[in-house]
């Protein structure tokens, strides 16, 4: 997320590219290309979302290079200072500490838990394969399968009404 860049934002598609991570080298933020192919990635941005970002977009009269989350100065952050600044958020709101990653992996178990195909979560989280995401996320699908049983058992065996 520390990586995207305005210029990343399809509005008009309603897409957005992943084509960067924002890494720390000797204390310098610097981008690169994601360790897999499978990182590079064009996911739909929900409609909600959508609108923030042009609404964001406006209010700061962003350029195409811009990052999305920056600095007052429009600078990238450090992993390490953005990292603190959730803490601080979370701490500030009285959430649950958990570490800016883990909204990743709620993400992926939101999808899951949705009904959403275990292939289309593999693809918008950029695993290099199905099966990475069937070994992370097993768990999820055990619940969404208990789940899927049980509304079929209550569709086909439905008990008459007295």
């Amino acid at each position: 997320m520390l990586a995207l860049k305005w210029k990343h934002i399809d509005f008009e598609n309603e897409y957005l590219s992943v084509e960067e991570n924002l890494v720390t080298v000797d204390n310098e933020s610097i981008t690169k290309a994601p360790k897999t192919q499978s990182g590079k990635r064009s996911i739909q941005i929900p409609a909600t979302l959508l609108t923030l970002l042009k609404d964001t977009k406006a209010e700061r009269n962003a350029k195409d290079n811009d990052y999305i989350i920056c600095q007052a100065d429009g600078s990238p952050y450090k992993s390490d200072s953005f990292s603190l600044k959730f803490r601080r958020f979370l701490k500030a709101n009285e959430l649950k500490h958990i570490r800016f990653h883990d909204l990743r992996h709620i993400n992926a178990t939101i999808m899951l838990s949705l009904g959403i195909s275990p292939k289309v979560a593999q693809e918008r989280l950029g695993h290099s394969s199905y099966q990475i995401t069937m070994d992370i996320y097993s768990h999820v699908l055990k619940k969404v399968e208990k789940e899927a049983a049980d509304k079929l058992d209550e569709a086909l065996f439905e008990k008459p009404s007295a």
